[in-house]
């Protein structure tokens, strides 16, 4: 007659699941981009000395595929449209450091995130990898200090979440005015903003049909329990 497994061994057995490959075992999470801003980034922000040039990416909204099959062949395998995410990314400037100084250059990449507010992040290039280049690392006008950008942070850190999708232009738009160039790119803002506007609208017109088909739907359910009664 057989007999339990001793309790040893089946702890051991459940303890082989903790063994299995992270790929089988982690749970799939959201990625957002960058660190939130809170006080300590802009802090820190703050106590750069300068930043001297800007460039400016269009990519994919994060959370989502760069685009889609049928959409891709319809604009000749270049989505553009679906770029509606803009990140601009600031070349830091050491206080002790010329530009034809040997070493290692840093940058500042920024961007708005829909549901996450404004997100930061050091880079080692100005490279953003799911992004189209807009502006190619530009020299600003003039001399664009660390607590310029650290004040445009703290105001965004504290502003509510109005026309939450738009953000992502606007916030940009805003650091290229800091940096002197927003008329530059005026029309790049324009455009991404109108097209924004048109898929929000598109969003808020199915959410309505939708509704209004399940309205319909239990509408219809109760007419016919009604008639069976």
């Amino acid at each position: 007659r057989g007999r339990p497994a001793p309790r040893r061994k089946m702890n051991r057995a459940c303890d082989g699941a903790a063994m299995m490959p992270e790929c089988m075992t982690r749970t799939k999470k959201k990625t957002v981009p960058g660190e939130p801003v809170d006080s300590k980034a802009i802090s820190e922000i703050n106590e750069i000395w300068a930043f001297t040039h800007v460039s400016l990416w269009s990519a994919p909204m994060p959370g989502t595929s760069t685009h889609s099959a049928s959409s891709a062949e319809q604009d000749g395998g270049h989505s553009h449209k679906q770029n509606l995410h803009q990140v601009v990314v600031l070349r830091i400037q050491e206080f002790d450091k010329n530009d034809d100084d040997d070493g290692v250059d840093s940058f500042l990449q920024l961007e708005y995130v829909p549901n996450h507010k404004v997100r930061q992040q050091r880079t080692p290039n100005d490279h953003v990898n799911r992004g189209k280049k807009i502006c190619d690392n530009k020299l600003v006008p003039s001399c664009v200090y660390g607590y310029s950008i650290a004040d445009l942070l703290e105001d965004w850190s504290q502003r509510k979440d109005e026309e939450d999708y738009k953000c992502t232009v606007t916030f940009a738009a805003e650091v290229m005015k800091v940096c002197q160039l927003y008329t530059e790119y005026k029309t790049h803002f324009d455009e991404v903003g109108e097209e924004l506007e048109r898929l929000e609208k598109e969003r808020q017109r199915l959410q309505k049909e939708q509704q209004a088909a399940v309205v319909g739907a239990i509408a219809t359910t109760t007419a016919l329990l009604c008639t069976v009664q």
